[in-house]
C-alpha cells in the first residue's frame, strides 16, 4: 500500500514537471541544469528497483524505457554543456569583467568627517 502511494506521487511529480517544460525551455542554460540529471537518475534507479522487486508483465520493457529516458535526458544536458562552454556561455562572467554599477559604500556621518566621533550617549542626546 505504501508502495502504491510513493508511486503515485512520484507520478503527479513527473506530471508537474512535464507541464514545466515550456518554462525550462525558456530559462537560459546554466550549470543548475545538472540538477535535473541527478534528480531524475536517482527517480529512474528507484522505478528500476521498483520494477526488480516487483517484476511486472513486461518488466523488462519498463526497464528498457526507463534506461533510455534517464540517458537521453543526461546525453542532452551534456550536449547543451559543451555547446554552451565552447560559445564561452556555460559560466557566468567574472565581476570585474561585469558591467556592473557599484553599490556606495557606507555613509560617514557628517561629525566624523570632521574628526568629532560622537559616543552612543552623545548620538542619543543629540537625536
Amino acid at each position: 500500500m505504501i508502495a502504491y502511494a510513493i508511486a503515485g506521487y512520484a507520478v503527479l511529480m513527473a506530471l508537474v514537471q512535464i507541464r514545466l517544460i515550456p518554462v525550462y525551455r525558456a530559462i537560459r542554460f546554466a550549470p543548475g541544469f545538472w540538477v535535473f540529471a541527478f534528480s531524475y537518475a536517482i527517480a529512474i534507479t528507484y522505478a528500476l528497483e521498483w520494477i526488480t522487486r516487483t517484476n511486472p508483465s513486461g518488466a523488462t520493457g519498463y526497464a528498457i524505457a526507463a534506461i533510455t529516458a534517464i540517458t537521453l535526458l543526461i546525453a542532452a544536458i551534456a550536449v547543451r554543456t559543451v555547446i554552451a562552454a565552447a560559445r564561452g556561455q556555460f559560466l557566468a562572467e567574472p565581476a570585474d569583467t561585469a558591467d556592473n554599477i557599484r553599490t556606495p559604500g557606507p555613509r560617514v556621518p557628517q561629525d566624523a568627517e570632521r574628526g568629532h566621533d560622537l559616543s552612543t550617549e552623545e548620538q542619543i542626546a543629540r537625536d
